[in-house]
C-alpha cells in the first residue's frame, strides 16, 4: 500500500475525476441525444459537478474500490480496476443521459411535462414525419418539394437549414403535380424564405425512385 501523502492525492484524484469528467461527458452526450441542450464548457461546470455528484452517489461503492487500492502492484485486479474505472467514468454517464433522454420522452408522451423542443422547428422536424412543402420564397416565388429520409434539417440553436431532397412541380394554387425528373432536391438557408407550408403525403401519387418515404435524417444528427 503506498504512503498516505500518495493515497490522499489519488484518492483527491478520483473524487476529482469522479465530480468533472463523468459530469461533462454526460452533458456532451445528453446535447447529442436533445439538440436544444447546448453545452457552453465555460458556462457548464456547475451543472458538470451536480451530474457528477449523482453518478458519483450511485456509483460510490465502485469509485471506493478503486481508491483503496495501491496501483504501482500490477496483475489480474490491477486490470480489472482499470476496466472498472473506464466503464465508471466513462461509459456509465453516457448509460445516464440515454436513460434520462428516455425517460423525459416518457414523461412528455405522458403529458406528465412540457416538451422539450426549443422551436416549432424542433418540434415537427424531431417527429420525424415524410411530408410535402410550400416554400415561400423571399423573392415572391413558390417552390414546391418533399421532404423525407434523404432530407436534412437543421436543429437549435442553428434551425433553418433545410436541405429538401426532390423538388415537385405546382400550379398557382399550391397543387402538387408531378416531381421534377432528375431532381437532386434544394438546399435553403433561414434568409432565402420567408415561411414553409407543411402537408401530408399524397398517397395518390408516387415517386417511382423514392416511394418508401422516411423522415429527414437532419432531425437526430445535431
Amino acid at each position: 500500500m503506498a504512503d498516505g501523502t500518495s493515497f490522499l492525492g489519488r484518492a483527491e484524484l478520483i473524487t476529482f475525476a469522479g465530480f468533472v469528467v463523468p459530469g461533462f461527458i454526460g452533458m456532451l452526450a445528453y446535447s447529442l441525444l436533445q439538440p436544444s441542450y447546448v453545452v457552453k464548457l465555460k458556462e457548464a461546470f456547475l451543472e458538470a459537478i451536480a451530474f457528477g455528484i449523482v453518478n458519483l452517489v450511485i456509483l460510490w461503492p465502485l469509485i471506493s474500490f478503486l481508491i483503496n487500492y495501491d496501483f504501482t502492484v500490477h496483475g489480474f485486479e490491477y486490470w480489472l480496476r482499470y476496466l472498472l474505472g473506464i466503464v465508471v467514468f466513462l461509459v456509465l454517464p453516457v448509460v445516464w443521459a440515454i436513460a434520462l433522454h428516455v425517460g423525459l420522452g416518457w414523461l412528455e408522451r405522458s403529458n406528465l411535462i412540457v416538451r422539450r423542443p426549443s422551436t416549432a422547428w424542433d418540434a415537427f422536424f424531431l417527429r420525424r414525419l415524410p411530408a410535402k412543402v410550400i416554400v415561400r420564397l423571399k423573392n415572391g416565388s413558390v417552390l414546391g418539394g418533399q421532404i423525407g429520409d434523404r432530407s436534412y434539417a437543421s436543429l437549435f440553436p442553428d434551425s433553418g437549414h433545410l436541405y429538401i431532397e426532390k423538388i415537385w412541380k405546382i400550379t398557382e394554387t399550391g397543387v402538387f403535380t408531378e416531381p421534377i425528373q432528375d431532381s437532386l432536391g434544394v438546399i435553403l438557408r433561414p434568409a432565402d424564405y420567408e415561411f414553409i407550408e407543411l402537408f401530408l403525403p399524397n398517397p395518390n401519387i408516387r415517386d417511382t425512385d423514392n416511394t418508401d418515404v422516411g423522415a429527414p435524417n437532419g432531425a437526430d444528427s445535431e
